[in-house]
């Protein structure tokens, strides 16, 4: 469902912005 694509894309964003954050942490 449309919903559903809507869900994954968030959380695919959201693991994709942890993910960055993680690596600005570990560099500074």
């Amino acid at each position: 469902s449309p919903a559903k694509n809507v869900l994954s894309g968030l959380k695919g964003a959201g693991g994709k912005l942890a993910g960055i954050m993680k690596t600005l942490e570990e560099r500074a």
